[in-house]
């Protein structure tokens, strides 16, 4: 058993982590830059309990990361939020990384609202889906959103789901490029229920129909 702990002069959260190949891990998530400012980090550390290198995001504005992959190219992808500059809202963060220590891209996707991602899956070698929670004009309410990204943070596809709120999921898996199966909870007048939605951002099979019951809402449902 390992058992490693790290920490500095700051509060930090770890919240993602990856094993890269060779043995090295990449732990991701906030650290305290100021009493009133927070921001990602990530850092490399290998099995000898060195830490490598450790990278804050170095933003302005109030920003956390949420989870993180190895894309395609070798390189991370974090997904979390991001305040605006004059706005203090979150707004949806995508931001890459090497493995060695530099930041690539940092982009905040506007939504209408408060939005932020709490898990990313590749969809293609190039797109990524992403969930968590957003604004919905349609319900007035803060739901379920599933957003469907490139590497710069520009919006494929968004797609809300959700009861009388608030909704959130926490964890996404992709099947074969389009379709995605997250979980999370919704609130039903008042109480939450455990959410697992089955969709895609393409036409499904006639053979599934919509299907919400009371602790469990799979959409859509095998017939």
């Amino acid at each position: 058993m390992q058992d490693f702990t790290f920490g500095g002069i700051s509060n930090e959260v770890g919240l993602s982590i990856l094993d890269l190949p060779g043995g090295d891990y990449i732990v991701a998530g906030d650290i305290e830059i100021t009493p009133t400012l927070y921001n990602p980090f990530y850092a490399r550390i290998n099995r000898q309990q060195e830490i490598i290198f450790f990278t804050t995001f170095d933003i302005a504005q109030n920003s956390g990361c949420k989870s993180m992959i190895l894309n395609a190219e070798g390189n991370l992808v974090f997904c979390g939020e991001i305040a605006g500059v004059l706005d203090p809202q979150f707004d949806l963060l995508v931001a890459t990384a090497d493995t060695s220590g530099n930041i690539l891209s940092i982009t905040a996707t506007p939504g209408i609202g408060i939005e932020a991602g709490y898990d990313i899956a590749a969809a293609t070698d190039s797109t990524y889906m992403i969930t968590g929670f957003g604004f919905n004009t349609a319900t007035d309410e803060h739901d379920i959103v599933v957003i469907e990204t490139d590497d710069a943070g520009n919006v494929i596809h968004r797609k809300f789901f959700g009861n009388t709120g608030p909704d959130l999921t926490y964890d996404i898996k992709v099947i074969d490029g389009y379709h995605f199966l997250v979980s999370g909870f919704t609130t039903i007048d008042g109480t939450k229920y455990f959410t697992v939605i089955y969709d895609a951002f393409v036409p499904l099979s006639a053979a599934w129909e919509q299907l919400d019951t009371e602790n469990i809402i799979i959409t859509p449902q095998p017939a």
